[in-house]
């Protein structure tokens, strides 16, 4: 028999249970429908919901609620690949299908938002700080384009494998990966137009970037001597 769940808790041994016993069902017995309906359903909710406002991975232009039973439907579908035998919560292999939905949902966003940034903007803004552009720099970035996808895919998977990871890093952090993915099409000379882009990505303050700048670094360098 399930016991009671603490009052603050929504996903505990009571859900974790109630999945073991759901999966011995097969897909549309009404054991297993009734299992999720009366003890996973609303947890699950709360699971993606929780994500996708923690780390800012909300749409705006779509209503929250959509968003969040989108991505429960895409949770359920893979629900019966989990196995508990292999040691992993069902708290963390389901939010992290819900984690990873998410994040490609919000890239599409991000390229249709780096898209309205234009690049007038970031001309006018060159031309307000008296820029200089050096082509020069752009065909060392075209040199070096193996590297720098090879360094987003890092970080990327250091997203997708820390779920805890504070929401400014996480935000951050996928910027980093959007701009190293798509720099040519980005106009980024020096410092002062990186964080500029950064800014209209993220609405973070400067100080917020560099302190989740230096904390990505610092992950970053820790997961190279790690697998080195």
């Amino acid at each position: 028999m399930l016991r009671k769940r603490k009052k603050k808790e929504y996903w505990g041994p009571i859900e974790e249970k109630a999945v073991i016993e759901y999966l011995k069902y097969p897909a549309g017995h009404p054991q297993a429908d009734r299992i999720f309906t009366e003890t996973l359903y609303e947890p699950l909710k709360k699971l993606v919901e929780n994500i996708m406002f923690t780390y800012n991975l909300a749409i705006p232009e779509i209503p929250p609620e959509e968003q969040i039973y989108d991505c429960m439907s895409v949770v359920t579908q893979k629900m019966r690949k989990f196995n508990p035998e292999r040691g992993c919560k069902s708290f963390s292999y389901f939010g992290t299908i819900a984690k990873n939905d998410l994040i490609a949902k919000s890239n599409k966003h991000y390229k249709q938002k780096i898209q309205s940034i234009d690049i007038e903007n970031i001309v006018g803004f060159e031309m307000e700080q008296e820029l200089c552009i050096d082509h020069e720099f752009e065909k060392d970035l075209g040199s070096n384009e193996f590297l720098l996808k090879l360094v987003a895919s890092d970080i990327k998977e250091i997203l997708n494998s820390n779920i805890s990871l504070e929401p400014n890093i996480y935000k951050i952090g996928e910027a980093v990966v959007y701009l190293l993915n798509n720099y040519q099409y980005m106009n980024i000379q020096n410092k002062r137009q990186f964080y500029f882009i950064m800014k209209e990505f993220t609405g973070l303050k400067t100080k917020e970037i560099t302190a989740a700048m230096n904390k990505i670094n610092q992950i970053f360098k820790n997961t190279c001597k790690e697998n080195h």
